[in-house]
């Protein structure tokens, strides 16, 4: 059984795309191989802006430690003592004040010391590092706007309930 070259012919153009439809096959692949690349730079980036801020809530949190000495009771004092110019590298930190940290020494509950501003995310939820300070130490963690804002809220209205009952 011989073949014609017109047969070996056919047989090639069967096999062999065109080299539109290979155009068209290699910008697909290069649109999804560069969407991957985009999705993992920019999850990285959020894992990385959610593990600095906490990291800066985590050295407050040493220094708001070395503040309380060994009586293991809230400090009244949680603004940073740093200097400006390190300052202006670090996020925007938000504390307690002298007379919200008096009026919640002594309670059980976790109190929120610091939280820095919002920390926008592309691909995950937005949220804040916090410092929470219970049973003598402080701790860093990571809130979603709803969680902190029901716990803001509620120390809010514990130290409302606990100005009322001192007649403040």
């Amino acid at each position: 059984m011989s073949t014609s070259p017109s047969d070996a012919k056919d047989s090639h153009n069967k096999h062999t795309a065109s080299p539109q439809k290979s155009s068209v096959r290699s910008l697909l692949l290069l649109l999804v191989a560069t969407s991957a690349l985009l999705v993992f730079i920019v999850g990285v980036g959020d894992f990385r802006r959610k593990q600095n801020a906490i990291a800066q809530m985590e050295w407050h949190c040493g220094t708001y430690t070395s503040r309380m000495g060994d009586t293991g009771t809230l400090p009244l004092n949680f603004e940073p003592d740093i200097a400006v110019s390190r300052r202006l590298r670090m996020l925007k930190v938000f504390w307690l004040t002298r007379e919200d940290a008096r009026a919640l020494r002594g309670i059980s509950d976790k109190i929120i010391v610091a939280y820095t501003a919002p920390i926008p995310r592309a691909l995950a939820a937005n949220g804040r590092a916090v410092a929470y300070f219970k049973d003598g130490a402080f701790t860093a963690a990571w809130l979603e706007p709803d969680a902190f804002d029901k716990h803001l809220k509620k120390q809010q209205d514990a130290i409302r309930a606990l100005a009322a009952a001192s007649g403040g």
